[in-house]
């Protein structure tokens, strides 16, 4: 639903994308109207039928779970990485070793 505003953004993007792909379909249009659109709480709260207060407590509560996402999702490549760059160091010191018997 929001993949064109996502690839926008590059990698973060499709992380991003990711993210909200997992959130309910009502939460994935209230950030679109409000991000991608442009669509103020306001005129979101007459749309949906709610006060503006209850728009902005809901944007809240989705970019809270966005950003624990997004952390989770951080961390999970952080420890990936290092996994791979202890693997490099590893490999380079073996190639060091062997260069040093020649």
């Amino acid at each position: 639903m929001l993949d064109a505003g996502a690839e926008a953004w590059g990698p973060i993007g499709g992380t991003a994308g990711q993210a909200l792909s997992h959130l309910p379909v009502e939460d994935q249009l209230l950030i679109e109207q409000l991000f991608w659109n442009g669509t103020r709480q306001d005129r979101l709260a007459v749309m949906l039928g709610v006060s503006q207060q209850a728009v902005s407590r809901r944007k809240v509560r989705v970019l809270q779970l966005l950003r624990q996402a997004l952390h989770s999702s951080a961390a999970l490549l952080l420890s990936q990485l290092g996994s791979v760059c202890l693997a490099i160091l590893g490999d380079l010191d073996l190639i060091l070793d062997l260069d040093l018997l020649w």
